[in-house]
């Protein structure tokens, strides 16, 4: 009997240990920062704009791979390339971080 208690013990301590690497290595990968090259891109009348974050972070490619995009451009006037002079916002989110890119278009 005492040897079953003493057991389940070094289990339960084993368990907690482990329990406790795995949440802090966990942690610390989501302090990922996104780096923006430019806050602010200038884009001349005409020409198409980006929607790739490799253009717009210097982040490593595993990273880039999982950014979701989300922007006001007007998509279906941007793939002829005739958005409207304007300022326009492109947000760029991996996990909990979020970061935006202002598009001027002159």
């Amino acid at each position: 009997m005492k040897k079953n208690i003493i057991y389940f013990i070094n289990i339960l301590f084993i368990i907690l240990v482990l329990s406790f690497f795995t949440g802090f290595f966990k942690e610390g990968t989501t302090d990922i920062e996104l780096n923006i090259i430019d806050k602010i891109v200038k884009v001349d009348y005409g020409k198409k704009i980006s929607l790739e974050p490799k253009d717009y972070l210097q982040n490593s490619e595993d990273i880039l791979k999982e950014i979701t995009v989300s922007t006001n451009i007007p998509l279906d006037q941007n793939s002829k390339g005739k958005v409207e002079r304007g300022e326009y916002n492109i947000q760029f989110s991996f996990k909990n971080k979020s970061e935006v890119v202002e598009i001027i278009v002159e």
